[in-house]
């Protein structure tokens, strides 16, 4: 998670982003143009960003390696944690670990899921873990609809832009 060097040669302490979706969401979320006014692209520009990875390229990781880098979040006193993942895999250890994330005060943004399937039936984790503490986000295309791809339902808390964004890395 905190790599002396960055795994993709890199002398810099962040992990590497190896298909930008990472990078994607950091710059929708905080990303900034330096120039002032309008031109700022994130919603929070200028926010301070801990970057940590534990899926692969291919989008695979471990429940372990979810939870060694919520507990890195919260031992470094994260104020958000975006958690722009998911599976249908309903796990307690993540569950617990993410609740102790809210007993620091810790508010997580998790994906409702991309599969077009509804919550209830087919729950979407994190996204559909029931804490006080956490806020699914379903993603709406340009008209403001729920898009194709979106998950939807009783875990969805709001729904946000999530079709042709630009940031940081394309679209």
């Amino acid at each position: 998670i905190t790599p002396a060097t960055n795994p993709c040669g890199l002398n810099i302490m962040a992990p590497c982003d190896d298909d930008s979706h990472g990078t994607h969401t950091t710059g929708t979320t905080s990303g900034d143009d330096g120039n002032p006014g309008p031109n700022q692209i994130g919603v929070a520009p200028g926010a301070k960003v801990m970057p940590l990875r534990f899926l692969d390229g291919s989008g695979a990781g471990t429940v372990a390696d979810a939870i060694a880098a919520i507990d890195y979040a919260i031992a470094n006193r994260a104020d958000v944690i975006n958690a722009s993942w998911g599976g249908p895999d309903l796990s307690p250890p993540l569950r617990d670990a993410l609740a102790r994330a809210g007993a620091a005060g810790i508010t997580v943004v998790a994906a409702a899921g991309n599969d077009g399937l509804a919550s209830n039936v087919s729950p979407t984790y994190p996204a559909s873990f029931n804490l006080p503490n956490m806020i699914a986000v379903a993603a709406t295309d340009k008209a403001d609809r729920l898009a194709d791809f979106s998950n939807y339902g009783s875990s969805v808390d709001v729904a946000a832009p999530g079709v042709g964004i630009v940031s940081t890395e394309g679209t």
